[in-house]
């Protein structure tokens, strides 16, 4: 890749149990497709924390519902 990669920010809040992700120069998705965040416990499997779409800009801000009792040691995001 060339150039400035995007930025992604994760903030998890366990006591209210949501998780707000902020990205910057995230490329849009190939059509048919959409971002997908994913929760991650140490030494589990990976959680599906819902799916997103960055703005014309590349910019996109969501708030989501973290499943009660999950642990999150990491996130990731893919393309599905």
């Amino acid at each position: 890749a060339t150039g400035a990669g995007p930025e992604v920010r994760f903030h998890w809040n366990p006591r209210d149990g949501v998780v707000v992700l902020t990205a910057a120069s995230l490329a849009a998705p190939p059509a048919g497709r959409t971002y997908q965040l994913w929760g991650i416990p140490a030494g589990g499997a990976p959680r599906s924390l819902g799916t997103f779409e960055p703005d014309a800009g590349g910019r996109a801000r969501v708030v989501l519902r973290v499943p009660a009792g999950a642990a999150i040691a990491t996130a990731a995001v893919t393309v599905e």
